[in-house]
């Protein structure tokens, strides 16, 4: 998966930033928050995490809201290592 392969949105008014992989149909997603204000977006057919919630970005992450494209690799590496955490997990 390439960075371009994610959608992005930041409310800056909220301080939330919202991500969900292109080819993720929204009928399909369920989130569950992984602690307070971080939610993982899973798709309820493959179990794979496919996007992200973060409330009060700014603060948690001010590294992430400088440059778009930053943003874009820097959560694909993120579902990439949720996702690879979870296949590990689920043979063990």
């Amino acid at each position: 998966m390439s960075a371009n392969d994610i959608n992005i949105k930041f409310d800056k008014d909220n301080d939330i930033l919202y991500t969900l992989k292109k080819t993720a149909n929204k009928k399909d997603i369920t989130n569950v928050e992984a602690r307070a204000g971080f939610v993982f977006r899973f798709d309820v057919n493959t179990k794979e995490v496919v996007g992200f919630i973060i409330h009060n970005v700014s603060q948690r992450m001010p590294w992430l809201i400088r440059e778009e494209y930053y943003i874009m690799e820097e959560l694909d590496n993120m579902l990439q290592m949720v996702n690879d955490y979870r296949a590990v997990e689920s043979k063990v």
